[in-house]
């Protein structure tokens, strides 16, 4: 049975996207047929528990590489917080800055109560497939076991 969103659901053709990132314009589609993207979409830049998900992609990374796997982090607001993020966290991915969510609605993480962010973990497969998704409201740790099972 697929996991859905109101966006996406597993097996479906991934929303393409291009948001401003640190070199330049980052557009999913560019990955298709040469890699797999893991995206993670924080609640925001400041949120503490999206921070420890950032921080985890960060030790996972080179095992994502040697799987020929990219990160995406994206989170709703300005590119000067997406690089004060990364310049602050020292991550080796794009961190992208979604200012009006737009790619958020799109992948159906919403928010709830009107305030609420939703956050989640996507892998999007070498044919720009979603294989793995896992919307929260509250973020928790990243379940590297079942990332590392799609991939």
């Amino acid at each position: 049975m697929a996991i859905e969103t109101a966006g996406v659901q597993v097996g479906s053709l991934a929303p393409d996207f291009t948001l401003a990132g640190p070199g330049g314009q980052v557009t999913l589609s560019d990955y298709r047929e040469k890699q797999s993207v893991v995206l993670y979409f924080m609640r925001e830049f400041t949120c503490k528990l999206s921070r420890k998900n950032v921080a985890q992609l960060k030790q996972m990374y080179g095992t994502l590489r040697s799987q020929n796997t990219a990160v995406l982090v994206i989170a709703g607001g300005s590119r000067a917080e997406a690089e004060q993020l990364a310049t602050t966290m020292q991550v080796p991915f794009p961190v992208l800055a979604d200012i009006d969510r737009k790619v958020y609605h799109s992948y159906g993480l919403e928010k709830v109560l009107s305030f609420w962010q939703r956050s989640g973990s996507i892998v999007v497969d070498k044919q720009g497939r979603v294989s793995y998704l896992h919307p929260t409201t509250i973020p928790a740790r990243l379940d590297e076991a079942a990332l590392m099972r799609t991939l």
